[in-house]
């Protein structure tokens, strides 16, 4: 699972921990609407998100 809020990017991992960050940290994903945050893709076997 992955989510944003208003200030965070929240990552659910498959051994069900919860990774939180500020969406600061990345500055191009701060700029974007909720919507915008909700669009988007796992890649490979779970390698990284798109």
């Amino acid at each position: 699972m992955i989510k944003c809020t208003d200030s965070d990017l929240i990552v659910e991992l498959i051994d069900d921990r919860i990774i939180s960050t500020p969406l600061v940290c990345f500055p191009l994903l701060s700029k974007g609407t909720l919507e915008q945050l909700a669009n988007w893709e796992l890649l490979g076997d779970g390698d990284g998100i798109h």
